[in-house]
């Protein structure tokens, strides 16, 4: 199970231009899929990403295409989260950048899922690149995340790299335990890589370090408000040394 992150305690000075737009594009396009003649699931068949036939405008039509309410619920809310901190380092990139990297996730849909005839849809895989540019850039960026345990919903903050470690390794793990289930795994996997890479490759030899929004460097937030219990995740390497400032889907697929 991977906590659900709700905050990060990284300021950004993104404006948004790209991000909210790019969000109300998905969320057109959701609601346009029940307005038409041609509806789920015809019309993932038509353009989603199918492996068995992956038509030029298929690599770019499925990143728009979501087959549920929790589906682009999930998927714009982890663009808005991590997606503010990497639209400011790309300005007028990210758009490229995003697109790329849900091309790159549907390259290894297409390589994992070779001949398969289920369409592939959603922008999980595109938000993952997100995702694995924001590990590179803010690796001790804090989340703060919950997760059920016994019953009991936990709050506790933990640093990007290892949420990133963990999302990823999650990926890698059902790639190849469930590939014919019913989240494209390989596609998380893919837009992560991408992302990855390109953060690395393009944007700079160093890593950039967030510094925390909930109270002053190098202190702890807080205590919750809300009777939440909240645990303070310290992982091996950044105990002691305050951060820097900053300058700063699946692509799940339907059953059938």
């Amino acid at each position: 199970m991977i906590p659900f992150p709700y905050r990060d305690e990284n300021p950004s000075p993104s404006s948004h231009q790209f991000l909210i737009p790019l969000i109300a594009v998905n969320v057109l396009v959701f609601a346009s899929e029940y307005l038409g003649p041609l509806r789920p699931p015809e019309l993932f068949r038509v353009w989603g990403f199918l492996p068995s036939n992956p038509e030029p405008w298929r690599w770019l039509t499925s990143q728009f295409l979501h087959s549920g309410v929790m589906h682009i619920a999930g998927n714009m809310w982890f663009l808005w989260l991590f997606g503010d901190n990497v639209e400011g380092r790309l300005r007028e990139r990210f758009v490229p950048f995003y697109l790329f990297c849900g091309m790159g996730a549907n390259l290894f849909d297409l390589v994992f899922r070779a001949g398969s005839d289920v369409p592939a849809v959603g922008a999980s895989g595109a938000i993952s690149g997100v995702l694995g540019a924001y590990f590179v850039l803010f690796p001790h960026a804090r989340l703060q995340c919950v997760i059920m345990l016994f019953f009991r919903l936990i709050r506790f903050s933990m640093p990007a790299w290892g949420f990133g470690t963990l999302y990823v390794g999650v990926q890698v793990l059902m790639t190849f335990l469930s590939p014919a289930g019913g989240v494209a795994y390989a596609a998380h996997l893919g837009g992560a890589v991408f992302g990855a890479a390109i953060a690395f490759l393009f944007l700079g030899a160093s890593p950039v370090e967030a510094i925390g929004t909930s109270g002053p460097a190098g202190e702890p937030p807080p205590p919750p408000e809300d009777g939440l219990p909240d645990i303070r995740l310290r992982l091996p390497g950044r105990a002691n040394r305050p951060p820097a400032a900053s300058p700063v889907a699946g692509t799940p697929r339907p059953a059938a």
